[in-house]
């Protein structure tokens, strides 16, 4: 079977339409026909570029659902689960984001709680806690390999040490980030 040339592959990139909230925001809206399913985005700038002090992006985004100033974990998880939605969240160098993934039917409901998490994080202390102590395990045994620390010596190199790109965590960003710093 001969594999097709590059000439014969054609990509059908569909225009995705934006549309601008009365505030400014653009919002960009893809219908997939006949699907059960919503995903809700909101993706803003942060990460490590905006960050005040090593992990507090990657840490604020990961305890983003660790509960509300209405809801506990176990509260936001309940109801999330019932409503057959998810919510996750990360960071990376330049923007963070939020999600919400449900079946269409219950997007009213999945999106107030969305809603709550993301406007009124508490950041459980307790839970901010225990994550930090599995990320100083993780962290632990990443350094013993040697593709992380080349790429920590690769990026340091080529950007400096001053680069966010190239201030990865050390042991001591683990003990020293505070539930104020994930808050703020």
């Amino acid at each position: 079977m001969q594999q097709p040339s590059l000439n014969d592959i054609i990509l059908e990139v569909p225009q995705i339409p934006c549309h601008t909230l009365s505030c400014g925001i653009p919002v960009h809206v893809v219908k997939v026909p006949n699907t059960e399913m919503v995903n809700f985005c909101i993706m803003f700038g942060g990460g490590q570029w905006n960050q005040d002090c090593c992990l507090q992006s990657d840490f604020a985004m990961q305890q983003i659902t660790s509960g509300s100033q209405n809801m506990s974990c176990e509260v936001i998880e309940e109801k999330l689960d019932y409503y057959g939605a998810t919510i996750t969240a990360g960071a990376n160098l330049s923007f963070v984001y939020v999600k919400v993934d449900c079946v269409k039917r219950n997007f009213a409901e999945a999106i107030k709680i969305f809603q709550e998490v993301l406007n009124a994080p508490s950041y459980d202390l307790q839970r901010l806690q225990i994550a930090l102590e599995e990320g100083m395990m993780s962290y632990k045994l990443s350094q013993q390999r040697v593709g992380q620390m080349c790429k920590r010596l690769y990026y340091q190199s080529l950007l400096g040490n001053l680069h966010p790109a190239s201030n990865f965590p050390v042991e001591e960003s683990y003990s020293q980030l505070s539930r104020e710093d994930v808050l703020r």
